[in-house]
């Protein structure tokens, strides 16, 4: 039995059920106290990485491991959670590209020192409430959205494609379609298709990045930020952590 597991979490599950999967797959694991050192978002898929035993109680150190990942962002539209597991909240249609060279140079802006605001839609706790909560409740303008520091090592432009509106439905349909829980999944679908049959563009631009970050960075707020700067409007549609410290994807049990 492994101390330390780099367990690919799938799309749509959360943490606590990906590590519900590896007891039911492996059952070496079954009875073991289990812990993840670092969550991800329904939406991410990647390495989480899971403690066994005694391991648990070295977590902090795990904690702290630099992260990489590979972003996939859709420009044209943006969503209340900055994901794919929100509601459209603002729509710039567009089939053209951001400018490549704009588009490259406000993806390296990102390098460096920040204070990121957490993302509405997230577990951070305010006046004993999660922003989740407050964000579900319309109250979020009642409170102060709190800020942490956080670290991009490297951030680069991939590469960039386009993708149908047929495409785009059927992504969300299928992400959607992982989900457990309520996560307003049917108000998310509807509120798509209805986006889209109004939309006149029949593709929407796409662009692939890779980050390289401190522990606790939200790479989906990245996503968001870019079409901020570049007057687009954007958020992740893919998210895969490649990488939690030297755990790599390629590894990962699937």
């Amino acid at each position: 039995m492994e101390t330390h597991i780099n367990v690919y979490k799938r799309l749509g599950e959360t943490p606590l059920e990906c590590l519900n999967r590896l007891r039911t797959e492996h059952r070496e694991y079954a009875d073991v106290t289990l812990s993840y050192a670092g969550r991800l978002d329904p939406m991410a898929e990647g390495v989480l990485l899971v403690l066994a035993g005694k391991e648990n109680k070295n977590r902090d150190q795990y904690l702290s491991l630099r992260k990489e990942y590979r972003v996939d962002i859709l420009f044209g539209f943006a969503t209340d959670t900055y994901d794919m597991l929100g509601l459209v909240s603002e729509t710039v249609f567009s089939s053209r590209y951001p400018d490549v060279s704009v588009l490259s140079d406000e993806v390296r802006r990102f390098v460096g020192g920040h204070e990121q605001e957490y993302p509405p839609f997230s577990s951070k706790t305010v006046a004993g409430k999660t922003l989740f909560a407050w964000a579900k409740e319309g109250a979020l303008a009642s409170i102060e959205i709190p800020h942490k520091n956080i670290e991009i090592y490297a951030c680069d432009l991939i590469q960039t494609r386009m993708m149908s509106k047929e495409a785009l439905l059927n992504r969300v349909s299928y992400a959607l379609a992982h989900v457990h829980g309520d996560f307003r999944q049917h108000e998310i679908k509807e509120r798509w298709e209805s986006v889209l049959r109004d939309a006149k563009e029949e593709i929407f631009s796409v662009a692939s990045m890779h980050v390289a970050c401190s522990s606790g960075t939200y790479v989906r707020s990245l996503a968001h930020d870019l079409g901020k700067r570049v007057s687009t409007g954007a958020f992740a549609l893919r998210i895969i952590r490649t990488k939690v410290g030297d755990a790599d994807v390629q590894d990962s049990l699937r």
